[in-house]
């Protein structure tokens, strides 16, 4: 016969303090209610540890207690918050009764005011430079008309007067226009109207021929043109006659990989922009 040598079990002794289990948000605590660890304890409960009387007592000061949020709160900072919600009350009655044009009144006196201040820390240069702009836009000029063009010259396609491509341009004597027609191999000169006069180059690689010309500048009698696939410039008068050429393909000076842009000053040196090799000659 087998007999159990197992020990009976022992029930471990929890001791419950009355309170403990609830949440701290309910317990009824007033708002001058502090926790006394001295004071006496139900007859049915134990004495009430330190530990848990410092922890109510700590919610009962805390500023999340709900009983205790309205003394935390300053009356200054009550005041200050009335004041603004009244000022902003009284602000949207009043753009309801002005409307829009209050608005802008009131945005147009802000710009003033910031204009004045800026006046105020220019120099007398700044000054006298403003005032001179302010007297040309006063001139009756309409400022609206000058982003408008006055005409348009071409359109796409190879016939007179029409481009493909326009790139470099410049004024010739007269009032006359030149143009670079880049993808058409040539220069088109156009009176001050925008009829078209004549052109001149065409493509290929002999002497006044253009592949895809790319700049254009003048100086006196000439009209010099950057030959952008034939790698040099060419100089042409104002007929559009060959004069000259110089340049061709290379890596050394006076030589172009594809050069663009072309301009002159006044002493009649010519600066070119060789857009490969990233230089200017």
């Amino acid at each position: 016969m087998t007999t159990s040598l197992l020990e009976p079990q022992v029930a471990i002794p929890v001791t419950h303090y009355s309170g403990e289990d609830e949440e701290l948000g309910d317990v009824p605590l007033g708002a001058n209610a502090l926790v006394d660890s001295s004071a006496a304890a139900p007859p049915d409960s134990p004495t009430i540890p330190p530990w848990l009387a410092r922890r109510r007592a700590k919610f009962a000061r805390s500023r999340t207690n709900p009983d205790l949020q309205s003394q935390f709160r300053s009356e200054r900072v009550a005041q200050l918050l009335a004041e603004r919600q009244e000022r902003l009350s009284r602000q949207d009655s009043g753009n309801s009764e002005n409307g829009s044009s209050g608005g802008h009144s009131q945005e147009s006196h802000r710009i003033e005011e910031r204009r004045t201040r800026l006046d105020s820390t220019l120099t007398d240069a700044e000054r006298r430079l403003r005032a001179r702009s302010a007297s040309r836009a006063s001139d009756g000029s309409d400022w609206r008309s000058r982003g408008r063009p006055k005409a348009i010259i071409g359109r796409k396609g190879g016939k007179d007067g029409e481009l493909n491509w326009p790139r470099g341009v410049a004024s010739l004597p007269g009032g006359f226009i030149a143009c670079c027609d880049s993808s058409n191999h040539r220069v088109c000169v156009f009176d001050k109207e925008g009829r078209f006069v004549r052109a001149f180059g065409g493509y290929g690689s002999s002497k006044g021929q253009l592949d895809s010309a790319a700049g254009l500048a003048t100086i006196k009698q000439r009209i010099i043109v950057s030959d952008r696939y034939n790698h040099r410039v060419c100089l042409f008068d104002l007929e559009g006659n060959f004069q000259s050429s110089f340049g061709g393909h290379g890596p050394g000076n006076g030589k172009f990989n594809n050069p663009w842009g072309v301009a002159v000053d006044d002493l009649g040196t010519i600066y070119v922009a060789d857009k490969v090799i990233f230089r200017s000659l």
